[in-house]
């Protein structure tokens, strides 16, 4: 299973692939510590989002404590490699975190 999180300063939108479950989560110690567990029973292959100004800076350091495969890449031609590694040409755009597709 593979998780995208799309971050902002006040929200996270997480969508998996291949189920296409997605939910909306605050970006709140407390709301990041949940989905730590939450992605954790999932046991995701990897879980990739954006580097957007330092807003996933503590995302990317709870889930990496959790143990979770995390990949901060840089928006663009990072994302586009990541993309292609999983076997899509491109990376999704908003709604919310569409990992990849």
């Amino acid at each position: 299973m593979y998780v995208g999180i799309d971050v902002s300063k006040e929200m996270l939108d997480v969508a998996m692939e291949p189920t296409g479950e997605s939910w909306r989560v605050r970006n709140t110690m407390e709301d990041i510590g949940e989905l730590a567990t939450r992605l954790a029973s999932r046991e995701p292959i990897l879980i990739v989002f954006e580097a957007t100004g330092g807003f996933e800076a503590t995302v990317a350091a709870v889930l990496a404590a959790a143990g979770l495969p995390v990949a901060v890449v840089a928006p663009g031609p990072g994302l586009r490699a990541v993309a292609g590694t999983v076997g899509q040409d491109r990376p999704a755009r908003r709604p919310g975190a569409r990992p990849l597709r």
